[in-house]
């Protein structure tokens, strides 16, 4: 007994050091891919120490047969195992299983224990089905007042079905006084998902007269995503709320008619309705038409109806529309400029948590425009702006810790806050942690993750980030001389596209090993962009990216090889070196009727080849290999001296070239045929000069 207690024990000791929430999220993982012997055999080691997660698991596969037997019983042990460790999701299952009689005897007062210690955590599930026992007063007593609290709580989390009882009880006044309008808005929440009893219900309101569900039922038809999209029924229920006075279906009715659905597309009509539904009174309609007057892509630009409009509803308190009037004041649109005013509309949406107006606010106090200069007090803005995310926030606020202005110089809370904002794209916040990167300073020295950042500020016009990115290629940093490629393949930023000065920069990075820039020139190759196309030059480059593990340009390189010449290896065996010599190193051995791809023409009896075992690319003995008569090029021969013009690309001039010892033909995509003489370089595949016959 001894014994196995301490083996035990051994067990449990071994499981807690190997994290037990790495071991679960494996099993996890095995599951979701149906993979559920591995995920037995992970999760039941867990279970039997104590895991909820995995004993809940181990119920679930039991439970529904998945990779072992089903069977009820050893479904609900488990479960119960869980449960008791308050596993909320099992004690649910438990709860069901006693509800229904599943592998257990019917229990209602038990199934009501299980359902309340998980309706407790927040289990949205349990809390509607405890509901509904209070309900029909099963395993409790009757409570209707207990089971609309609780329908409430489910409905909340989005539980449909506890939404439409939600909305039964509002209708009949069960548990609750009785509210149409709270009723209607139930139904709907749970019909704009595909509850056909509560589109039932929304329905027969709408036919009683009532407003709100005559507006409903329109969206819903406008929708078409739980019933067919029929725009004549949408209009029709919206002229019905209408003719009650409805606000909201008039703004909708402006929508119709701005997108012309239903109706003839008409801005006149759509800016009228829109303005009786503001006329109304709602802050948020009046916010609306206030942004579509001041955004100009809906409706006519009018930057003065934007500010009336935004007043009215901020003055009835409307953070966003306050905002944006305080903007108005700030940039003098549609009002003269007052900051004073400006900062005063600011801090009413500020004070209502507005995250926009906090950095507004921040702005103003750290310029002192409108309200003194205080830098503390802008950084007490900032933090509340930017732990709400927002961007320009966090930026200021890494600029504030960076500069020491308003708190103290705190240089890795600068880069942190930088951090946050450039994970979101924000360029100058990226620029900043750039330098930072490049320079070493504060954090460990990392050019490559400099280079990335530098691209893309650069890429976004940021100028200073791309004179860095420049200077950093011009230093030979690989990384950026790729990233410089990218921006002139691409024509971002500042910079105009161009191929040949992409592939320019691209050769320099990948002439230094760096794999990505390998790949990237391979398809340059394939593809004859700012390169004659040259599927042995792709091949060459792509397969010393796949020698480092680019996992793209082993995908890829199936598709590029099928266009060279192939060979087959003769022997049992051929030994492809490092150099066209019997006395060079051997890479690899190609096996009998092994396929080799051919980089180079014959010389002095040996071929430059791509083998496709290790991507390796070497040379191999003429006469050990023989030519495979169906493969080769896939490019079309022509008739003369002259290749066929290549497919025209809006904006370039592309060529196709032929040569014959250094006696090149070029036919260009506009139909110009020119003949030259190619000029001699070193080619280090086959270790000798050729004839480079240059770019179009």
């Amino acid at each position: 007994m001894k014994k196995r207690l301490a083996v035990a024990l051994l067990a449990l000791t071994l499981i807690s050091l190997a994290n037990a929430e790495d071991l679960y999220q494996k099993g996890l993982e095995a599951y979701i891919w149906d993979k559920f012997s591995e995920a037995i055999e992970v999760w039941r080691p867990l279970a039997e120490s104590g895991n909820a997660d995995a004993q809940f698991g181990l119920g679930d596969m039991y439970a529904y047969g998945r990779g072992v037997d089903q069977d009820a019983s050893q479904a609900i042990a488990w479960y119960r195992k869980a449960a008791e460790q308050d596993h909320a999701e099992a004690q649910f299952n438990l709860g069901v299983r006693y509800g229904n009689g599943e592998g257990i005897p019917k229990d209602d007062t038990q199934a009501a224990t299980w359902y309340r210690k998980a309706a407790d955590q927040g289990h949205a599930y349990a809390q509607a089905n405890l509901g509904l026992l209070y309900e029909n007063g099963r395993g409790v007593p009757k409570d209707d007042a207990q089971a609309v609290a609780l329908y409430q709580k489910a409905a909340e989390q989005d539980h449909v079905d506890a939404q439409f009882y939600l909305g039964e009880r509002y209708a009949n006044g069960r548990g609750v006084r009785k509210d149409n309008a709270q009723a209607i808005a139930w139904y709907n929440k749970a019909a704009e998902v595909g509850h056909s009893d509560a589109l039932t219900k929304l329905s027969v309101m709408a036919e009683q007269g009532h407003a709100d569900a005559q507006f409903y039922l329109g969206s819903i038809y406008s929708a078409g995503a739980v019933v067919p999209g029929d725009y004549s029924q949408a209009i029709a229920w919206y002229r019905k709320a209408i003719e009650q006075g409805h606000a909201q279906a008039q703004f909708r009715m402006g929508d119709m008619y701005i997108y012309g659905k239903g109706v003839n597309q008409d801005v006149t009509q759509a800016v009228a309705w829109y303005r009786k539904a503001a006329e109304q009174g709602d802050a948020n309609i009046q916010h609306k038409l206030g942004f579509m007057y001041a955004n100009g892509r809906i409706i006519p630009k009018d930057d003065t109806q934007a500010a009336t409009w935004y007043r009215k509803a901020a003055e009835q308190g409307h953070a966003e529309a306050q905002f944006d009037l305080g903007k108005s004041y700030a940039n003098g649109r549609g009002i003269p400029k007052d900051d004073t005013q400006a900062a005063a509309w600011y801090r009413k949406a500020a004070e209502q948590g507005n995250a926009n107006a906090q950095h507004g606010l921040g702005f103003m106090y750290a310029n002192g425009r409108g309200v003194p200069k205080d830098d503390a007090q802008a950084v007490a803005l900032y933090q509340m702006a930017a732990k709400q995310g927002h961007l320009d926030a966090q930026f200021e606020l890494g600029e504030s810790y960076a500069n020491g202005r308003g708190v103290q110089k705190d240089v890795a809370q600068a880069i942190a806050w930088y951090r946050k904002a450039a994970d979101w794209m924000h360029t100058e916040a990226r620029f900043n942690l750039a330098v930072y990167y490049a320079n070493g300073e504060h954090i460990p020295k990392d050019i490559a993750q400099a280079a990335h950042l530098y691209r893309e500020a650069a890429s976004r016009g940021h100028a200073p980030a791309l004179l860095n990115l420049t200077a950093l290629a011009e230093q030979g940093h690989a990384d950026a001389q790729l990233y410089m490629g990218f921006m002139y393949y691409f024509g971002d930023g500042e910079i105009p596209k161009n191929y040949d000065q992409a592939v320019a920069w691209g050769r320099k990075a990948a002439e230094q090993g760096n794999a990505r820039a390998q790949d990237w020139l391979g398809d340059r190759y394939a593809e004859g962009e700012g390169v004659d196309r040259n599927y042995a030059w792709a091949v060459y480059w792509k397969a010393l990216s796949a020698q480092q593990g680019n996992e793209r340009a082993a995908d890829s390189l199936a598709s590029v090889r099928d266009h060279l010449v192939q060979y087959r290896v003769k022997p049992v065996s051929v030994n492809v070196r490092a150099k066209p010599t019997t006395d060079s190193a051997v890479l690899k051995q190609a096996q009998q009727d092994d396929i080799l791809y051919r980089l180079t023409e014959p010389s002095n009896g040996w071929i430059a080849v791509y083998l496709h075992d290790g991507h390796t690319i070497g040379y191999v003995s003429e006469s050990l290999v023989a030519k495979v008569e169906s493969g080769g090029s896939r490019t079309a021969s022509n008739s003369g001296p002259y290749p066929a013009a290549p497919a025209a690309q809006p904006g370039y001039v592309t060529c196709n070239t032929r040569c014959f010892n250094g006696d090149c033909y070029r036919t260009y995509s506009d139909g110009r045929q020119v003949n030259f003489q190619a000029q001699q370089q070193w080619n280090p595949m086959s270790n000798q000069f050729e004839w480079d016959s240059g770019n179009c």
